[in-house]
């Protein structure tokens, strides 16, 4: 099975297409890998247009996203399934720039709501989407 699936619906959405092609890039290095397995999480995507540009260039408007993790195999839904362990919310600039260090200082980047109860799930998910630079 691939270790990253998008649902039918995902598979037009330009910001399912980067977070998988991130995820599929990260998953090249044998600790992103090992990080990868242990994840049984469900995180939430709630993409907002960014107030400056009027919509985030090639992202759609108020797109809202589910990560499911399954120990080795993601899953990207379009739209809300489940309960979230975590939910990013942000514009596409905010989310795919996730960092360690923006996820813990206020008011800079995505808000992640539900990292004071799961920590450890917002780091692995940070190194998943990490864009390398």
């Amino acid at each position: 099975m691939r270790p990253v699936v998008l649902s039918p619906p995902a598979e037009s959405d330009p910001l399912a297409r980067e977070l998988e092609r991130r995820v599929l890039a990260n998953l090249k290095k044998p600790e992103v890998r090992r990080v990868f397995a242990r994840m049984w999480a469900t995180v939430v995507v709630v993409c907002r247009p960014s107030p400056a540009s009027g919509g985030d260039a090639g992202y759609s408007r108020g797109t809202t996203l589910t990560l499911r993790f399954d120990y080795g195999v993601l899953t990207i839904h379009e739209g809300r399934v489940g309960r979230p362990d975590i939910t990013l919310w942000g514009t596409a600039e905010e989310i795919l720039g996730l960092s360690l260090l923006r996820t813990l200082l206020p008011g800079v980047g995505a808000q992640v709501f539900g990292k004071g109860a799961h920590p450890r799930l917002v780091y692995r998910l940070v190194r998943i989407l990490d864009d390398g630079s």
